[in-house]
């Protein structure tokens, strides 16, 4: 790419064997494209369905369902068969609209393949659409053009673009058409290049293609989101591995133990064994996983958390580098005019000086800001130095309506990476003004004279150094400094003459950017968790390291760098600074996705945050990616979750909460587990016993199948105790146990209410004993549990209407006497953990 920057537009057209005036010949398009590759960049939405299919059926447990079903239908269980076949897909369309919807999010960018362009091809200047471009197009851009592939420019006249999408920045870049001479360090530098998916603000110009689709930078930036997503998405495979640790073994026993049965004749005992594996294959797990997704999302909204990709929950627990953005993180999102140096002195904001020079500052700060603000309530919107601008003029009375209404804005020269400031020239009293308003040395690189009191003087060396003295005691002090300037002219400037030189300095305004009152424990916090804190900030390199020791992140001065000095640094020197800088100043997002890159490759857990497309790639190269701020809806969509305010805190709620969901997705497949095991030692200890009634179809139905959704929601969205393995056994043997002891000499259909209520009941106890839900005040939980007690009791009286039983009174005690056997037990065993924990 910087072959094409430092080379002049004529010598690219020929080296891309092209015409300024002709263009590129039709006949030669295709052999073009074919060599260069086409303009569309490759998106995760072309992926097919049947890849999403493969992919889930590739799975063990979902082998082992089919398996199941076919079992089923083969040994003539028709109903057992139809349900498992109607679990197994309804989870496939759940998982597989989950990961199609999920590559849609990429997809929304496919409206920049079909874009159209205007190019000269023959010397006739047509329409195409942005996927027919090849290399060694010219092409034709005016104001609200999207740039439909990386172009070099050949004419400008007066252009604007928005590039945020591809280098970060937030203001419109010039850009023009003359070969840049010198040290191109990022793609910021590149200002005679546009890039694919950028939009003319201003102007209108003529271009020649010089990179088209997955070659663009847009592609490569893609190209790196699309892969990372793919890597980050693994919830789904997380959830497998647990159902896969028990489902096995539990298949192969029936398996085997079916299979004996069978090899000795005993045909008439395959009902049994088609229970047991249609009680494996009845539990809706997708549809489960869905609830509790949708559950876990709306749960997190309230607190202004937007879950993106749940699997955010299996990433986040093993981070242990945090990258921060200071402000939002370390520090408030305000700033406050804390102190003003004017005639060659500083004062605090609380002075107001009623003379020439403080009065020019304060018009300058005002005149030189795009921020609304309302002074009744203190509330804006804009930036954070602008609104500070405006709050503290307001305080002295001074309101930007009525500056502006005595000075008309004429001209604006914006910011950008090579002059950190900005220049508005306004018209007052029929003469003209420029004023700057910036960096404090690059400001005073453009000034001959200085106002000390209202009077301009020569601006000497004498009081060049009290400046940059000021200015660097002031960053000392943590405050973000910035200059102020203007120059007076006699008649309009107008912009291709160089109007931001010859200018009086006015004075410096220092700026605090309060920290957090509760930053010691967020940082304490952070560090007790063995997480290290790294923080990007766009203050100067003092001011950090000031507020760096404040927060303690940093000891040391040498653990902050600035981004100017890593321009020059080589990967090895780079990855030998990282081991000791803690504080990175003004970095642009190139250089950001670089250093989490090399954290990545060491072997780190890596969190980044970020607001703007320029931060994809570092977000997506990490393996949590946090939109914060506002955030444009593409990083929204894109990032694993996105925290609107106080983003430290929504990032340990986060980490909190899913080292809990961790545990209890745990909790959950070993208590799912205990009733699959008792009702497979009720099937067998039925089968010695002779019994030919026990467990239907009708009981697995509602205990693996129905009961299990709200028992679900208690499990895993409360925390609970961790289940041991031997536990698994003791609570299924207990649950077969006292069953089979009611079910014993128990004749016909009455036998089957003895399973359905004692087993539902004994997990149903289980659950709300083990997640710790209180009876005594309402929650979630409690109404889950309720729903599950009249699942329980519907289907209880269900069995009873259907079947038209009439149980004896010795069931029904048998029934009641072990549910209080249940409460006694949950209620001794919770005894005995507590007096353990003491």
């Amino acid at each position: 790419m910087e072959k094409y920057c430092i080379n002049s537009w004529a010598q690219i057209v020929e080296l891309l064997n092209s015409d300024i005036k002709t263009g590129i010949s039709e006949n030669y398009c295709e052999a073009i494209r074919l060599k260069y590759g086409t303009n569309k960049i490759d998106l995760p939405s072309g992926n097919g369905l049947y890849k999403h299919v493969l992919n889930v059926l590739r799975q063990k447990a979902v082998i082992i369902y089919i398996i199941i079903t076919t079992i089923l239908f083969v040994f003539r269980f028709y109903l057992f068969g139809g349900i498992s076949a109607l679990m197994i897909i309804s989870n496939l369309i759940i998982i597989i609209m989950h990961t199609t919807k999920r590559d849609k999010e990429i997809g929304v960018l496919e409206k920049l393949n079909s874009a159209d362009a205007v190019v000269i091809r023959d010397g006739i200047q047509k329409i195409i659409t942005a996927e027919e471009l090849v290399m060694g197009d010219i092409v034709r851009f005016n104001r609200d053009s999207v740039i439909p592939a990386d172009l070099r420019i050949i004419s400008a006249k007066d252009i604007k673009v928005d590039e945020k999408s591809i280098t970060g920045e937030t203001f419109h870049k010039e850009k023009f058409e003359s070969k840049i001479i010198g040290l191109i360090s990022s793609l910021a530098d590149m200002k005679n290049i546009l890039f694919k998916g950028s939009v003319i603000k201003s102007g209108d110009g003529l271009g020649i293609v010089i990179a088209t689709g997955n070659f663009t930078q847009l592609g490569k930036i893609l190209a790196m989101l699309t892969y990372a997503s793919n890597r980050k998405h693994n919830f789904g495979a997380m959830i497998s591995k647990f159902l896969e640790k028990y489902l096995l073994i539990y298949f192969l026993g029936i398996v085997v133990i079916g299979s004996y049965f069978i090899y000795t004749g005993q045909d008439v005992l395959k009902n049994y064994i088609c229970t047991a594996l249609f009680a494996l294959g009845c539990c809706p797990f997708a549809i489960i996983s869905n609830i509790i997704f949708k559950s876990v999302v709306k749960r997190f909204l309230k607190e202004n958390i937007e879950i993106i990709n749940f699997s955010v929950f299996n990433l986040i627990k093993d981070v242990n580098i945090l990258f921060l953005d200071k402000v939002g993180a370390i520090s408030k999102k305000e700033m406050i005019v804390k102190k003003i140096f004017i005639n060659n002195v500083i004062s605090t904001s609380d002075s107001y000086l009623k003379e020439i020079t403080f009065d020019r500052i304060i018009e300058i700060s005002l005149i030189c800001n795009n921020a609304i603000y309302n002074a009744s309530d203190d509330s804006g919107k804009g930036e954070l130095d602008e609104l500070a601008f405006l709050s503290y003029a307001a305080k002295k009375k001074v309101y930007k309506a009525a500056i502006d209404s005595r000075n008309l804005r004429t001209l604006e020269i914006p910011m950008d990476s090579d002059k950190r400031f900005l220049t508005v020239v306004s018209k007052f009293d029929r003469r003209y003004r420029a004023n700057t308003r910036g960096n404090v040395d690059d400001v005073l690189e453009q000034c001959k004279y200085i106002m000390i009191e209202g009077v301009e003087r020569e601006l000497i060396d004498e009081y060049k150094a009290i400046i940059k003295d000021t200015d660097m005691n002031l960053s000392i002090e943590g405050l973000i400094t910035e200059g102020f300037a203007y120059r007076n002219f006699s008649y309009e400037p107008s912009k291709d003459e160089n109007i931001e030189s010859n200018m009086v300095f006015v004075g410096i305004i220092g700026l605090e950017n309060p920290l957090e009152e509760n930053l010691e424990n967020s940082i304490n916090r952070i560090k007790d968790k063995a997480i290290v804190p790294i923080l990007f900030t766009e203050e100067s390199k003092l001011s950090a390291i000031t507020n760096g020791k404040k927060a303690n992140i940093i000891r040391n001065d040498n653990q902050v760098v600035a981004g100017i000095e890593l321009d020059s640094l080589n990967h090895q020197e780079l990855r030998d600074l990282l081991c000791r800088v803690r504080v990175f100043c003004r970095v642009n997002p190139e250089i950001k996705s670089k250093i989490v890159s090399l954290f990545i490759k060491d072997g780190h857990k890596v969190a980044t945050t970020g607001e703007n497309l320029g931060d994809l790639p570092a977000l997506n190269l990490s393996n949590v990616g946090i939109g914060k701020g506002k955030a444009s809806v593409m990083v929204k969509r894109l990032c694993d979750v996105y925290i609107q305010e106080n983003y430290l805190d929504g990032f340990f709620k986060i980490r909190d909460f899913s080292r809990i969901f961790d545990k209890n997705i745990d909790r959950f497949f070993k208590i799912y587990f205990i009733t699959i095991l008792s009702e497979l030692l009720v099937l067998l200890g039925c089968l010695i016993m002779g019994q030919t009634e026990s467990l239907d179809f009708w009981n697995i139905l509602v205990i693996n199948g129905i009961l299990f959704v709200p028992l679900s929601l208690i499990i895993l969205l409360k925390s609970g105790r961790d289940i041991s393995n031997n536990e698994i056994i003791m609570r299924a043997s207990i649950l077969s146990i006292i069953t089979m002891i009611s079910i014993y000499k128990v004749d016909g259909k009455e036998a089957t209410l003895i399973p359905l209520t004692i087993i539902s009941m004994g997990i149903l106890l289980f659950t709300l004993f083990n997640s710790n839900v209180s009876i005594r005040r309402s929650s979630n939980e409690l109404v889950m549990g309720i729903v599950s007690f009249l699942i329980i009791i519907i289907s209880v009286v269900g069995a009873i209407l259907i079947n038209n039983i009439l149980p004896r009174d010795i069931i029904v005690i048998e029934l009641v006497a072990s549910v209080i056997f249940f409460i006694i037990l949950e209620i001794l065993t919770k005894k005995w953990q507590n007096s353990l924990m003491r």
